[in-house]
């Protein structure tokens, strides 16, 4: 039934080689294709960093112009509350 031949049979060197040939022609052209496209990525990698910090810092800053607005804002309210005439009808 098994025989030592049939396991070897689809095994031969020309199969062999011409595998490692097309093996090596991709990593010829995807080796030089990584090379470039590397500091892309990197670059990308900082960017996204860059741009977190910029997030958080404008928040504090959108926190602080929030609080100060609602101060000025209360503080208006009240001088314009406490100016104003109260009419009765």
């Amino acid at each position: 039934m098994l025989n030592g031949l049939g396991i070897t049979r689809g095994f031969t060197l020309s199969r062999i080689i011409s595998g490692l040939s097309k093996t090596l022609q991709m990593a010829n052209q995807i080796i030089p294709l990584y090379q470039k496209a590397r500091p892309a990525i990197q670059n990308a990698r900082n960017m996204l960093g860059i741009l977190k910090e910029m997030n958080k810092s404008s928040d504090k800053v959108n926190q602080n112009q929030g609080n100060s607005k609602s101060q000025t804002l209360n503080s208006t309210k009240e001088k314009t509350f406490s100016d104003t005439p109260t009419f009765f009808l």
